[in-house]
């Protein structure tokens, strides 16, 4: 299982050296001579502005379309996929095209959301990749998706 979180996270940090750092221990506050020292952490935000032609994010953004065009089932957790997130967007778009193109088609898709809007607006987009034989489970949320999986 391959998770990738387009959307950051705190155990990961862009250093000095333009690389990426994992955080051995990402919710403890660090600090210098008794003053606490907060890590920059890499965030993308769900909106149109995100610096994907920049590292550490080209290559991360890069990866996520190779692995959502290859892999067999897909489980989107929580994400909205709103308006303004166009790159977003327009990944998943490429993704669906590429795939109904070449016939790869998913055996599964996985949404876990409470909002039944937001799994309908995904199962709506990935449908093209099912084909006949595509399945779809929804789920109201991670901790039934857990319990499932």
């Amino acid at each position: 299982l391959l998770l990738l979180k387009r959307h950051g996270s705190i155990n990961w940090v862009f250093n000095i050296n333009k690389q990426v750092r994992i955080k051995p221990r990402p919710y403890v506050v660090r600090t210098k001579n008794k003053t606490p020292t907060f890590d920059s952490v890499a965030i993308l935000a769900p909106g149109w502005n995100k610096p994907i032609e920049k590292a550490p994010f080209n290559g991360l953004w890069r990866e996520a379309r190779l692995r959502l065009q290859q892999a067999k089932s897909i489980v989107i957790i929580g994400y909205s996929l709103p308006e303004t997130d166009l790159l977003a967007r327009g990944l998943f778009a490429e993704v669906v095209r590429s795939r109904v193109a070449k016939k790869k088609l998913l055996a599964q898709l996985h949404v876990a959301d409470p909002n039944t809007a937001v799994v309908q607006r995904m199962i709506e987009l990935f449908t093209p990749t099912l084909g006949a034989f595509g399945q779809i489970c929804k789920y109201s949320g991670i901790e039934e998706l857990a319990k499932k999986l």
